[in-house]
């Protein structure tokens, strides 16, 4: 969710890039709307990366390590 790969259409892999996603925005959005809809957010959490697995517990989100 931090990056996307994009690869506009017609051209190939080579020409994609890496894009920043507004994350905590993000995380944010997905968090009051599971409030709001009475739902639970279980994210896959790779353990890669220290700075996710703190933003996911501080939403409150469940995470799966698989």
């Amino acid at each position: 969710m931090l990056r996307l790969f994009w690869v506009p259409r017609g051209v190939s892999a080579k020409e994609g890039a890496y894009v920043r996603c507004p994350a905590e925005d993000l995380l944010r959005i997905i968090a009051l709307e599971s409030v709001l809809n009475g739902t639970v957010v279980i994210a896959e959490d790779l353990g890669t990366m220290q700075f996710y697995y703190d933003r996911l517990y501080y939403h409150l989100y469940s995470s799966y390590q698989g």
